[in-house]
């Protein structure tokens, strides 16, 4: 770990937070499917956190949304892990746009 924060310093190499989070998980030797589910996981906080601080739910509601969404994450990673890493892809054209357009607007709801 300590030679890839090197070769960041160094610009040899960008930092990236799916390389540095692959590494860890590989040294600290955590199962595969719980690394994909814990990133799937912080993914869906991250909206739900979005959609309280913008006001369009409340807290009770972000923790049923993220009691219901459960099975569906265990079942995606599941699916992730059993996958060959060929046929592991993403497509998320719309948060992508969002993000894009986010970044030029005249008023920003979170500074990025």
């Amino acid at each position: 770990m300590r030679g890839y924060a090197d070769l960041i310093g160094l610009g040899y190499v960008p930092g990236n937070h799916a390389v540095v989070l692959g590494l860890l998980v590989a040294l600290l030797e955590v199962p595969a499917l719980d690394a994909v589910a814990g990133e799937l996981s912080a993914f869906s906080i991250g909206w739900i956190g979005a959609a309280v601080r913008l006001g369009l739910t409340d807290h009770l509601t972000a923790q049923l949304v993220l009691r219901r969404v459960h099975p569906a994450i265990s079942h995606a990673a599941e699916r992730a892990v059993a996958a060959d890493v060929d046929d592991i892809s993403s497509c998320t054209p719309l948060p992508d746009l969002m993000s894009m357009r986010h970044e030029h607007a005249e008023l920003r709801m979170f500074a990025s």
